[in-house]
């Protein structure tokens, strides 16, 4: 019964520390994620690189939620960005008149 008890809070701690280290894990990816990644991912947008080269050239979470969140925002951000490029091409050709 001392042994089971032993066993079954060994086993405990086990499943404890590893919740504990994919948690650490899981905010240093988000914690890169928010500090360099997506940052970096904005300038290249901004400079008029497409959202499919901006998601190959980059490090993204390995997370599947994180990383399906990253690249919504990257898709979405390129999407604004082309429209806007469009919208001061059209501005501009206007104002040329």
């Amino acid at each position: 019964l001392v042994e089971d008890a032993v066993r079954h809070a060994a086993d405990a701690e086990s499943r404890r520390q590893r919740a504990v280290r994919e948690a650490r894990a899981g905010t240093a990816e988000l914690e890169h994620l928010t500090d360099s990644t997506l940052p970096a991912a904005v300038e290249k947008l901004r400079d008029g690189t497409s959202a499919e080269i901006v998601l190959s050239e980059l490090d993204w979470p390995r997370g599947s939620a994180a990383r399906a969140c990253a690249e919504l925002f990257v898709r979405e951000l390129a999407h604004s960005e082309r429209r806007t490029a469009a919208a001061q091409a059209a501005s501009a050709k206007s104002l040329s008149r």
